[in-house]
């Protein structure tokens, strides 16, 4: 899909498009492999920039800050910095959660803090920008709601008699009212 001036798509549908088809695969599991290496998720970049040129009509020689300013787009790391983020305050809040202790008291901190060129876990790498960030944890409160099973909901009784009607036979042409 492209567009141009005098036809095709409008840009703000064309970034709709874009966000809802490439830009949700980019960010799929970006929990899991955003603490790669900067260098090994540099690689998807690219991807993006040409996503943002084709929605915006840019050029090809178009600036990437320039793309992004035209589009109001982020840029992937901060997509990838916010869902982190988030996922990772959501999970400050489910201490029964299955992955919990692993990402708030890993017992293997240790080796990371002591070998610099290892990669940290997500536990730690965004414990790191949360401090870079200045940014606490401390006013999230602990979800005591659990959701309610599929299996205990009831169904709703909808009054369907009238269904099998037409619709021609249920509209009067002219209202009639008793005074």
């Amino acid at each position: 899909m492209s567009s141009a001036a005098s036809w095709g798509v409008d840009q703000c549908s064309m970034l709709k498009i874009y966000c809802a088809l490439i830009c949700s695969k980019l960010n799929y599991g970006s929990m899991v492999y955003g603490s790669a290496r900067s260098s090994a998720l540099k690689v998807l970049d690219p991807i993006h920039h040409q996503g943002l040129r084709l929605c915006t009509g840019a050029f090809c020689t178009s600036p990437v800050q320039s793309l992004y300013m035209e589009s109001h787009e982020p840029t992937l790391h901060l997509c990838r910095l916010q869902l982190s983020l988030l996922y990772f305050s959501k999970l400050h809040s489910l201490p029964k959660h299955p992955t919990w202790g692993c990402v708030f008291l890993p017992w293997w901190a240790i080796l990371f803090h002591n070998r610099r060129s290892a990669i940290a876990p997500f536990g730690l790498h965004i414990q790191a920008q949360l401090d870079e960030l200045g940014l606490s944890l401390d006013n999230i409160a602990e979800s005591t709601g659990q959701p309610i099973p599929p299996w205990f909901i009831t169904v709703p009784k909808c009054d369907l008699s009238l269904s099998h009607l037409r619709k021609t036979y249920s509209q009067l042409e002219e209202p009639s009212f008793i005074y």
